[in-house]
């Protein structure tokens, strides 16, 4: 009978943990879901992976957790703490009422825990050995490493300048051998750089594209060492050729110390003549300070759409 109620009190906290994450997510969905980067930004005392992590239901998050969540979207923490304190009785020991007044008071919020449901049945287990944890973290290791020197070199990081010519870019995209798109450009000194104009020569007849303008982080802006930028920007589709499946992917590679870094390609949103597609990247300032310029291209199912054309650019100033 005993084994069975705690089937029923795992399965009940299991619900309530998944439930107040749901709540979670639910708030940042009004807040216009921002990114977990940029909340603990705004915070600034908690990490966007402890910010991820409560908005999955595998683990209870701590009040101060929660109250953090909440100062990250601009609510107040009152807002959740009944709901936060029902589940946490859940997880509290029951504990024989006390004759003083002090067992009247809630319970001290507890750091995040996993949901009881993955809590085994029956008698608890040995722990391995710690030479056996190590051996296992060590092959973890050597995986990981083994997995992002595959990556770097799918990825395109070694470039047609370099003696490469057959480099990819992400997805196939072949560089071009003849100059089009330069691994390398001058060192800028001034913002707005001004580019050689190149004379478009899209892929498809008809197709063409225009930069519309900067949503935020205008270009010459000036940001801190290592600062992480949510970048979004509207690109103008000024032909006659409807945009589907296409993506932006960064020329200026590899990356050295005083690159603006960000993912190598994102995707663009279908987007008809007429049209005007918003593109959103995060990019991260390097340490070094100066003027960060990141380049993108506009590609098409492993094809660059318009291989004669400018780059797109996003430009700061690191002070």
């Amino acid at each position: 009978m005993a084994h069975q109620e705690d089937a029923v009190r795992r399965a009940r906290t299991r619900t309530e943990i998944e439930g107040f994450a749901k709540l979670l997510s639910a708030a940042r969905q009004e807040a216009g879901e921002p990114s977990f980067r940029k909340m603990a930004a705004t915070s600034g005392c908690i990490s966007h992976t402890t910010l991820h992590e409560a908005v999955q239901g595998n683990r209870f998050p701590s009040w101060s957790t929660t109250e953090q969540f909440a100062t990250a979207l601009h609510r107040d923490p009152a807002d959740f703490k009944p709901q936060w304190e029902a589940v946490n009785a859940l997880l509290e020991p029951a504990q024989p009422p006390l004759p003083t007044p002090a067992s009247h008071q809630p319970p001290e919020p507890v750091e995040d825990r996993p949901a009881v449901a993955n809590e085994p049945d029956g008698p608890t287990r040995r722990r391995p050995p710690v030479w056996l944890i190590a051996a296992a973290l060590a092959l973890v290791l050597a995986v990981l490493v083994g997995s992002l020197v595959v990556w770097r070199e799918r990825s395109g990081v070694a470039h047609p300048a370099a003696g490469n010519t057959a480099a990819l870019l992400p997805g196939g995209i072949p560089l071009s051998p003849g100059g089009a798109h330069p691994s390398a450009y001058p060192s800028p000194t001034a913002c707005p750089v001004a580019d050689e104009q190149r004379e478009i020569a899209p892929r498809v007849a008809g197709d063409h594209a225009s930069y519309g303008a900067d949503l935020t982080v205008p270009d010459c802006s000036t940001v801190a060492p290592g600062q992480t930028l949510h970048k979004k920007f509207t690109l103008r589709n000024s032909g006659s050729v409807a945009w589907k499946g296409r993506s932006v992917v960064r020329v200026d590679i590899p990356f050295t110390e005083r690159s603006c870094t960000s993912e190598l390609q994102t995707s663009v949103p279908d987007t008809r003549p007429g049209g005007e597609a918003v593109i959103e990247v995060e990019v991260t300032a390097p340490r070094h300070k100066g003027l960060c310029v990141a380049r993108w291209m506009m590609a098409d199912g492993g094809h660059w759409s318009f291989p004669g054309q400018r780059s797109f650019k996003t430009q700061v100033w690191v002070r």
